[in-house]
């Protein structure tokens, strides 16, 4: 079983061994172009994609959108969900939880000029400037993740699973130049479920902010069944056979 990296793929077919792709990343391979975004490296993506994961006997894809796509081994799937999320009992307090991979001094100056105090998730950074809390990762953000009122942060994939699990609103500031998160960006958008900027200002945030109960009652009616990757993964192990493999 393969998560996205090449020397699994590789020695399964060097040994003669089946192949389980189970990763997010496929889905660029059924996905059109972002919008914005640059012909040459939206293909070089995919190419990389099909390189990592090249002639798998079967693909598990975990994805927002479940339409039925590719072959009869594709199997797209709800996100996972790890157990201390579903171990949770949400509730709305007053932080809202931004997580950033790396600083954005644009959107903290932006934080600090609004109302309401926000939980900063960036480098392990500790302190506190006027109505930002900078917190390090540990257990603390698991709390703050299910107490928050809303969420502020890159569009990574397992995030925006477990806020969309927890029915946490959600606005994503995409890093550039990465599909995934601006195809992540995309489905917030137009599912309702939040909204989206590459450089959100202090009025595109109040709006967000503003229109918490109405994302909340989207929320509702999405479901993330968080055990469905486990199942259809138990069930291709049980089909799976070295022999033929059928080619991505």
């Amino acid at each position: 079983i393969t998560a996205y990296e090449p020397f699994t793929t590789f020695a399964s077919h060097m040994l003669g061994r089946p192949l389980i792709s189970m990763d997010n990343q496929n889905e660029l391979l059924y996905m059109r172009r972002p919008r914005g975004a640059g012909a040459f490296d939206f293909h070089l993506a995919r190419l990389a994609t099909r390189v990592c994961t090249c002639s798998a006997d079967q693909y598990i894809v975990k994805s927002f959108d479940r339409t039925p796509r590719g072959g009869s081994n594709v199997h797209f799937v709800y996100p996972v969900i790890q157990s201390e999320i579903r171990a949770l009992r949400p509730s709305n307090g007053d932080l809202v939880l931004v997580y950033l991979t790396k600083p954005n001094p644009a959107l903290t100056a932006v934080l600090r000029s609004m109302d309401g105090r926000f939980a900063v998730y960036c480098n392990n950074r500790v302190g506190t400037e006027g109505n930002l809390s900078y917190r390090a990762r540990g257990e603390g953000f698991v709390r703050d993740l299910g107490s928050c009122r809303a969420i502020i942060g890159t569009a990574g994939f397992s995030l925006i699973a477990d806020s969309i699990y927890l029915r946490k609103p959600y606005f994503a500031v995409p890093l550039k130049k990465q599909y995934e998160q601006t195809h992540n960006a995309h489905f917030l958008r137009q599912s309702g479920l939040g909204e989206y900027s590459e450089n959100p200002s202090r009025e595109d945030l109040a709006r967000f902010l503003g229109s918490l109960d109405t994302y909340r009652g989207r929320l509702e009616r999405h479901r993330i069944d968080p055990a469905e990757q486990e199942q259809t993964l138990l069930v291709l192990l049980e089909q799976v056979r070295p022999g033929r493999r059928a080619v991505a």
